[in-house]
């Protein structure tokens, strides 16, 4: 079964009001207070589609964060912490990417791994829910697609 999330993740209060790049999605209120911006078509089409993958020092790739979105992301991050976090799944194959910037510099910087949701939300201040990880703590495998957080 195939899982794609590509999504900016914060506290729900950076949200409040939402900034105006956010038009054409929705902020999606998750617990602890957390909340995720679905990178979905329309809204990643706003910014332009990404003409390459991003490349930073570490050259680990973003494949669907586009350039034009990056100063509102580093702008958002003046009030806290921002994440931005691509997963893709088929089966088991596929792969975890997530950075997250504060003060609209790399607080953390691009990490790719299988651990990447939950360590980026660890470091948004998520905590764990009994035996529950912090993925399945907030429900992310609620929608198995972007565009389904989207829609709700």
């Amino acid at each position: 079964m195939s899982y794609d999330l590509r999504a900016v993740f914060a506290p729900s209060a950076l949200f409040d009001p939402a900034p105006a790049w956010i038009r054409g999605s929705r902020v999606v209120l998750l617990d602890q207070g957390v909340a995720l911006v679905p990178l979905t078509t329309e809204l990643r089409n706003q910014f332009g589609p990404p003409d390459r993958p991003w490349l930073y020092d570490n050259a680990l790739p973003f494949l669907w964060l586009p350039e034009a979105l990056v100063p509102d992301l580093r702008a958002l991050s003046m009030k806290g912490p921002v994440a931005y976090v691509e997963a893709e799944y088929d089966g088991q194959s596929g792969f975890q990417l997530a950075a997250i910037w504060k003060f609209r510099k790399f607080w953390r910087p691009p990490k790719k791994s299988t651990w990447a949701i939950n360590d980026t939300l660890s470091d948004l201040g998520v905590k764990r829910t009994g035996d529950l990880d912090l993925f399945d703590t907030l429900g992310l495998g609620r929608h198995r697609d972007t565009e389904e957080w989207a829609s709700g």
